[in-house]
């Protein structure tokens, strides 16, 4: 048994307080990550993946995690009419969902119907020895979300993660699994979190499955949000990303997508607005492990006040994936002479006969578009308005979804 270090141990609930899985398999899983994180640690201040993402306030807060708590609850965004499965502090408190093409469950439920079936592939894509925050919720796995769509069937989900309540912790699970030719549209919201949330989603597409995940975080002013979605692509599917970071003090998503079979395409589309003193972080990582494998990636973000962001964005070619076709662009407008972005764009590449481009941009509004605007008769607020949704508008109509649409261009009048 390796023991918690003095910086992992308020973080590490005892094992006698955590259920019984029902599953050997999945008790195995979450004591190896307890091990995993208690050797780890918290990143150092000379991590180079964590150097530009300060964890101050995490270290000086001894954060709760009780897995009977039922934690606030916190409503998504109006007027998307979806199906709806909700987890509570990392709870699921929702009835199962059962349609033609497509089931929606408690993964603690789940494990118990079906201990060997889909969800022995939960901790499959989590690489929790290089996101230890992934094993930190694995080493607290109670409970979860299990989506899971049929073969040529074509599905609808929203999943609403709400709470935990300020100095207390969750760590929600999602396992995503889209079968073969199957289609589907995942909303996954983190809302109303004020203390720590470590969320890690898995989502496994088979061949010729395609799905749009929208991934919107718009946790309390206190939170810390610390999270990681991991994908899988079979041969020939489309995964589509939509991150949308609106909320916490301090927070970083990793997203780390794997295009597995040969013909796989994903297009990563991303958008932070931080505002106030918050501070948002986002590292990708698109791993072309395929020969014609196809991914484009655009990141915006928008910052005002003593705001900060940074993005990190890595695209792998591995030998022997030819005719792959990667780009990817991170531009920022910074609306404050305090605010800070770090971008740090990066390419590996191993084959040959590979199309791979990146860029980066920082920059402020032009004062020639806002002097035409004013001589239109608009005044400066109105016309820096009119810049700024130019600018984020792009990212917002990628959605197709009028309801957070809407919303998004509140939350976009709202801060700026």
């Amino acid at each position: 048994m390796v023991l918690a270090s003095s910086s992992t141990e308020p973080l590490l609930t005892a094992p006698g307080r955590l259920p019984d899985l029902g599953a050997d398999w999945a008790m195995r899983l979450r004591d190896e990550n307890r091990e995993r994180f208690a050797r780890a640690g918290l990143p150092a201040a000379d991590d180079e993946a964590w150097r530009f993402t300060q964890l101050k306030a995490l270290r000086n807060t001894p954060f709760t995690f009780d897995p009977d708590a039922v934690g606030p609850l916190a409503e998504g965004v109006p007027g998307l009419e979806l199906p709806e499965f909700v987890l509570r502090n990392g709870r699921a408190i929702s009835e199962r969902i059962s349609r033609d093409g497509f089931e929606v469950d408690s993964l603690a439920a789940w494990l118990r119907r079906s201990p060997g079936g889909l969800t022995s592939l939960l901790g499959t894509l989590a690489d929790t020895a290089r996101h230890r925050f992934a094993a930190l919720n694995s080493a607290h796995l109670a409970d979860g979300v299990v989506v899971r769509v049929s073969a040529k069937k074509r599905a609808e989900i929203r999943v609403v993660v709400s709470g935990p309540a300020a100095l207390h912790a969750a760590y929600p699970r999602l396992l995503v699994i889209v079968e073969e030719g199957g289609q589907a549209l995942l909303v996954e919201e983190h809302v109303g979190a004020e203390g720590l949330s470590c969320p890690v989603t898995e989502v496994h597409l088979g061949q010729g499955a395609s799905l749009q995940h929208v991934r919107l975080d718009r946790s309390g002013d206190t939170a810390i949000h610390l999270g990681l979605v991991a994908v899988k692509q079979g041969r020939d599917s489309r995964y589509v990303s939509d991150v949308l970071a609106l909320g916490a003090r301090l927070s970083r998503l990793d997203l780390d997508v794997a295009l597995a079979g040969e013909g796989a395409e994903c297009v990563l589309n991303g958008i932070y607005l931080p505002a106030g003193k918050q501070h948002m972080d986002h590292h990708t990582r698109v791993h072309h492990e395929s020969p014609h494998t196809t991914s484009r990636e655009l990141y915006k973000g928008v910052l005002s006040g003593k705001s900060s962001a940074v993005f990190n964005g890595r695209i792998v070619i591995r030998e022997g994936a030819m005719g792959v076709d990667a780009a990817q662009t991170n531009n920022n407008l910074l609306l404050s002479g305090e605010a800070l972005v770090n971008t740090n764009p990066e390419l590996e590449i191993f084959a040959d006969d590979v199309k791979a481009q990146h860029g980066a941009t920082i920059g402020q509004l032009e004062e020639e578009p806002l002097f035409y605007l004013r001589s239109r008769g608009l005044d400066e607020a109105a016309a820096r308005r009119i810049l700024i949704e130019a600018f984020a508008g792009e990212m917002i109509r990628k959605l197709g979804l009028e309801p957070l649409e809407r919303y998004l261009h509140g939350e976009l009048a709202r801060r700026f």
